[in-house]
């Protein structure tokens, strides 16, 4: 059994308990995969407004569709037989059992784990915590603490970054966001299996290709695949190990919108490419014109904006943002730079 919690503005409405079978149901029909929020698909219909469908409306036709799902016995994953395996079934998974155990729920010293540091990022340290699970702590490789819940930082919430991680990986259990005592403070971490295999040479033009073409299958695409040590290889099997920056595919984003922390995590990217963009033309330097330029366009195609060409013969001009957006503040931080 899972704990499922409602939450409304961050506050704690009501939790009960409910099979894995259930929480499954209700992340493909009622909520948003990406942020949790109530969607349109329980309707089996994504583009009925809710205007047309009455409240009702909308709760009758999810209700009849919970009768229905839940009246039709679970089969296992990639079994279509229909044969089941009651006792592994009733079984926590092992990430469940690991974050439910005491070793995990104990009082946490950050001195205590230092020796098991994995690495750090921008966006926070893993550490090792046995032989099976990595934690990732949102404090990064300058010590400073990483706030998760910040436009410029919400992309990386252990909440978002699991759903995005199982999803890449293909496996439920994959990952989990949970919550930690550190140095007597609870903090909102990320866990995940401990992978130990070779970094993946994505520098060849085949494993990139091969990476992206295994992501796409799945619905998502990764916006620093290109980061050497984000995709581990272990016996001829790829897991992506960093999710920060993993969003919903092109084809996927026809199906449901992105979220607001993808939306502010692509504003971010793009004012980068911009900058980079400006900076080439002013060295005069064409690889890069042409490099940053292609960077731009797809990632105006995978977000559905349409490219805004320069007309010959002039050179890019950055247009000024408004005053107070995200765009106008990453802009401001990299040209102090």
């Amino acid at each position: 059994m899972l704990l499922l919690q409602m939450f409304y503005d961050g506050v704690l409405v009501t939790e009960t308990e409910c099979s894995e079978h259930c929480v499954d149901f209700l992340k493909e029909t009622m909520f948003n995969y990406n942020n949790g929020e109530i969607t349109l698909a329980a309707l089996d219909n994504d583009n009925q407004p809710p205007s047309e469908a009455g409240s009702n409306g909308i709760y009758e036709a999810f209700e009849q569709r919970l009768i229905d799902f839940l009246t039709t016995p679970a089969m296992a994953s990639g079994d279509e037989s229909g044969d089941t395996d009651q006792t592994d079934a009733s079984q926590p998974a092992a990430i469940e059992a690991f974050i439910n155990s005491s070793e995990f729920k104990k009082n946490i010293r950050m001195h205590d784990i230092e020796k098991n540091k994995i690495g750090s990022g921008s966006y926070g340290t893993v550490y090792l915590l046995n032989d099976e699970f990595v934690v990732k702590i949102p404090i990064n490789e300058r010590g400073i603490k990483v706030d998760v819940n910040s436009p410029e930082h919400r992309n990386c919430h252990p909440d978002r970054v699991s759903k995005y991680l199982n999803m890449a990986n293909g496996d439920k259990d994959f990952s989990r966001s949970a919550i930690m005592n550190i140095n007597g403070k609870d903090v909102t971490v990320l866990v995940s299996k401990y992978i130990q295999g070779q970094e993946f040479d994505i520098e060849d033009e085949d494993n990139y290709r091969m990476a992206e073409a295994l992501l796409e299958s799945r619905g998502v695409y990764m916006h620093d695949i290109d980061n050497l040590g984000n995709i581990l290889v272990k016996e001829g099997v790829l897991f992506f190990v960093d999710g920060d920056q993993i969003v919903l595919s092109q084809e996927s984003r026809q199906q449901r919108s992105a979220s607001l922390a993808t939306t502010q995590l692509e504003e971010q990217i793009k004012a980068r490419y911009l900058i980079k963009l400006k900076q080439a033309e002013t060295e005069g330097n064409t690889e890069d014109i042409e490099y940053y330029k292609s960077l731009i366009t797809e990632l105006d195609e995978l977000i559905g904006e349409e490219e805004q060409t320069p007309a010959s013969g002039r050179r890019f001009k950055l247009a000024a943002p408004e005053e107070g957006t995200l765009v106008a503040k990453v802009l401001k931080d990299e040209l102090k730079k």
